[in-house]
């Protein structure tokens, strides 16, 4: 493959160009030069794309915050998973406090050092704009298990951290219904009537199929129904995540969705 040429980037930062085309594409991005876009508010060096991520990226000397700061208010404004990223030569040429406003406002950054390109900070989908409840209002339990899934909703890893707070919630109402079976207090209704689950059984139900066993309890309290309303809502974006991740449709719902699914989590999960 050619090596692609520039136009945008001074003759001194293209080995830096050339090793960020190369480090994307080891990683799966399909790389396109300093593409034209006229509702962007300018042209990236590159514009890099994998699955339904956009990632625009600039190479350049030194930060210019302010149009960064115009980058992201573009990514912010688009339905589909944008990120930003820059590229420079060497760390020391960016001032800490630069730093710190670009993980503040979610711009990726990733550094050359003349043989290697290194990620310093991860570019986040711009797009998701997602507020969650304050974890740190949360009981202590609440935090132990969804502190993985914010941090990675802080990384922009909102898919990843909505698969663990669904796990979270799988692994809480199965022991709930383990409890409350033991005790004999849940019992759910069958083509025979009645019965109470085992042990064993509960333990092999999908997500799926713990939703429609809290269905079926016989004399379900309010907590009962609370639990069985948020598994039966969750669990179609949870199958469409796990199984066609990688469609259009399976995305768009699950942005769409997202936010109210992890609302529910939580406040079921401080119930529980």
């Amino acid at each position: 493959m050619p090596a692609p040429t520039f136009q945008t980037v001074i003759d001194d930062l293209i080995p830096c160009a050339l090793a960020v085309v190369t480090h994307l594409r080891a990683h799966g991005y399909k790389v396109k030069i300093e593409v034209p876009d006229y509702a962007a508010p300018f042209t990236p060096t590159m514009t890099a794309t994998r699955g339904s991520t956009w990632l625009h990226l600039e190479v350049v000397g030194s930060v210019d915050v302010e149009r960064l700061r115009e980058w992201v208010a573009y990514g912010k404004s688009v339905s589909r998973d944008t990120r930003l990223a820059v590229c420079v030569p060497s760390v020391p040429d960016v001032p800490s406090a630069v730093i710190l406003t670009l993980r503040r406002i979610g711009v990726g950054l990733l550094v050359f050092d003349g043989e290697t390109v290194v990620e310093s900070l991860q570019a986040i989908d711009l797009a998701m704009n997602v507020e969650l409840p304050r974890l740190s209002k949360q009981p202590q339990q609440v935090r132990e298990l969804l502190g993985h899934a914010y941090e990675q909703f802080d990384r922009g890893e909102w898919r990843e951290g909505f698969e663990n707070a669904c796990n979270a919630l799988e692994e809480e109402s199965r022991k709930y219904l383990l409890r409350w079976s033991k005790t004999g207090r849940i019992k759910v209704i069958t083509p025979r009537g009645s019965a109470q689950l085992t042990t064993r059984a509960i333990k092999r139900l999908t997500l799926g199929q713990l939703a429609n066993a809290f269905k079926n309890i016989l004399a379900p309290t309010s907590l009962d129904v609370i639990i069985e309303q948020a598994l039966t809502r969750i669990n179609p974006d949870r199958i469409e995540r796990t199984h066609r991740r990688h469609q259009k449709r399976t995305e768009e719902r699950l942005r769409r969705n997202v936010g109210q699914h992890m609302w529910q989590i939580v406040n079921v999960l401080k119930r529980l």
